[in-house]
């Protein structure tokens, strides 16, 4: 290829425009709010813009957890959910916990034998959980000496955070 000459700028017409080389000096418009610039070799330009995974997020209200119980929680995505995190939330301090404690726990003491756990299904709309059938949905270790400790549900909720 031989060299190119331009002045600074020449070929941009818009402000975040990239001057991208192939066999030729193009112009890659600027993406959307939120895009980041993507390697993609399906494109003459070898570039694309795409959305960020997790820019879209979903956190539902506190919830109440019920042995056995099962949710139904809307969550307007659009799209099936990627990543959903669980966040326990205290209510009376219990395992070296205190009121307002955020437990954050992806083993939630899910035990075939004792009946215990979370299952989140999501689909495009909804987020559809069920809680395990033992009296002690979750076992988790207790936040000074790290013993297990099964809680007691009436002293927890639960948010559920889901993300695209």
């Amino acid at each position: 290829m031989g060299s190119e000459a331009f002045t600074e700028g020449a070929g941009l017409t818009t402000k975040g425009d990239l001057l991208v080389f192939t066999t030729l000096i193009t112009r890659l418009a600027v993406g959307t709010n939120g895009q980041v610039l993507s390697a993609d070799s399906s494109t003459s330009s070898g570039l694309k813009w795409a959305t960020s995974p997790f820019t879209n997020s979903f956190a539902s209200s506190a919830q109440t957890i019920t042995s056995a119980g099962a949710l139904t929680i809307a969550h307007s995505l659009g799209a099936t959910p990627i990543l959903i995190v669980m966040e326990l939330v205290c209510q009376t301090g219990e395992a070296g916990y205190t009121a307002g404690d955020v437990l954050i726990t992806y083993d939630t003491g899910q035990d075939s034998a004792a009946n215990r756990g979370v299952s989140v299904v999501p689909d495009a709309t909804n987020l559809n959980i069920r809680f395990g059938s033992q009296g002690a949905v979750f076992v988790v270790p207790n936040k000074g000496t790290g013993v297990k400790t099964a809680l007691t549900n009436a002293n927890w909720q639960i948010v559920f955070r889901a993300f695209v």
